[in-house]
């Protein structure tokens, strides 16, 4: 069920960076692009190209935790090319804090991506009755609490 979440947001992620070229790629928001970001609005389509191909590659058990990672890459790319860059050219403090919070929620968002693929590909091969007899046999895993 997280596999099916988290490409849904990608996939949501990648349509408002096609919609809204003009606002800083990656993380949807409503910043512009900086203005010493070469061709910004490329950089937009493709990023959101990018994240939609990963979110539907999500959805195919096969390849989730490829694409996941893929889309965790992507967003490290983006916070070191653009928004670390950005904090240093940053003129003010409001600036300052502004690349700092791209920084972070970009960041986060691609760890978020890493965690979830390292869990699929853990747990790719392996059946949905070996997970089951797993759980049972774990013995920190919380049981469900049957009322007759």
């Amino acid at each position: 069920m997280v596999r099916i979440w988290t490409a849904l947001a990608i996939i949501y992620f990648g349509i408002e960076n096609i919609l809204y070229p003009q606002f800083s790629p990656g993380v949807p928001d409503t910043t512009p692009t900086a203005p010493w970001v070469p061709q910004p609005h490329v950089i937009a389509y493709l990023t959101g190209i990018l994240l939609i191909v990963f979110g539907v590659g999500m959805f195919v058990r096969k390849y989730a935790g490829s694409a996941g990672t893929a889309a965790g890459m992507l967003m490290v790319l983006l916070t070191l090319v653009l928004y670390v860059p950005e904090f240093f050219l940053a003129r003010s403090v409001s600036q300052q804090v502004t690349a700092i919070n791209f920084v972070a929620d970009t960041l986060l968002f691609a760890g978020a991506l890493f965690v979830i693929a390292k869990a699929i590909l853990d747990w790719e091969g392996t059946s949905e009755l070996e997970v089951r007899h797993l759980a049972r046999d774990d013995k920190r895993a919380p049981r469900l609490v049957q009322h007759d």
